[in-house]
Parts: C-alpha cells; sequence; structure tokens
C-alpha cells in the first residue's frame, strides 16, 4: 500500500511537471502565433494599401483623359460656332486651308 501510494505521488508529480511543460509550449506557440499573425496582416494591410494607391491613380487617369476629351470637344464646338457666325473668319480660315493645301 505504501509503495502504490508513493507511486502515485511519484506520478501526480510527475503531472505537475508535464503539465508546466505543456503550459510553457501552449505560451510558446501562441507567442509564435500572434508574431505571425501580426506579420502576415500587417503585409496584408500594405499590399491594400498599394492596391488602393494604383486603383486611385487609374480612376484619375481615367478622369484627366475624359477631362481632356471634354474640354477639347467644348473648344471645337466654340470654335465652329464662331467659324460659322462671322463671315471673315470663315473666308480666312478658308484661305489658309487652301494655302496649306496647295503647298
Amino acid at each position: 500500500s505504501q509503495v502504490f501510494l508513493a507511486e502515485q505521488e511519484g506520478k501526480l508529480a510527475n503531472l505537475d511537471n508535464e503539465i508546466n511543460e505543456v503550459e510553457s509550449l501552449m505560451d510558446e506557440h501562441i507567442e509564435s502565433f500572434k508574431k505571425d499573425y501580426e506579420v502576415e496582416v500587417n503585409d496584408r494591410i500594405k499590399k491594400i494599401g498599394i492596391d488602393g494607391d494604383l486603383k486611385i491613380e487609374s480612376e484619375r487617369k481615367v478622369l484627366m483623359a475624359e477631362l481632356s476629351e471634354e474640354i477639347l470637344d467644348k473648344v471645337i464646338s466654340k470654335t465652329k460656332t464662331e467659324i460659322k457666325s462671322d463671315n471673315a473668319k470663315r473666308e480666312k480660315i478658308t484661305s489658309n486651308l487652301v494655302k496649306e493645301v496647295s503647298l
């Protein structure tokens, strides 16, 4: 009975050591996971930021092209209106175009 009790106490003492080892390993794994996860999240944030910057730049270029086209259309329209409404300008432009074509 004393031997059995001693064996059980030894196992119990060893169990406490094993529990401490498992808890220590668990803490190490948790810390490692936290660090890895933090790096992964930061990488994702950087990628999202870069992707966002690229998208904004792309949209800016499209809007600038549309704006340039709109301005050009307005200038052409205004010029046509002025030419149609002023006979002297129309004759001068026609004369200049004929000279350029003749060369």
